[in-house]
């Protein structure tokens, strides 16, 4: 969490943020003992901007969550 607050109080004056959901969970997937009933992985992407860039609004969802969880974040 600290890498992720310490991004924000760049100099840079805006933030490009961008959570990859298949195109990182179909490439690289774990194997864990036992599976897990619930597997929750966030990637974000992020690179600082100098300017204002307008996107599209990214609509993320969640797995329902069930007794044995592994979750993994990276970025």
């Amino acid at each position: 969490m600290y890498r992720i607050l310490a991004a924000f109080d760049a100099d840079n004056p805006y933030n490009i943020i961008s959570f990859q959901t298949e195109r990182y969970t179909d490439s690289a997937r774990p194997e864990v003992n036992p599976a897990p009933d619930t597997l929750i992985r966030v990637f974000m992407a992020w690179k600082p901007s100098e300017s204002y860039v307008d996107m599209e609004e990214q609509l993320l969802t969640a797995p329902e969550r069930r007794l044995r969880i592994m979750e993994q974040c990276a970025r």
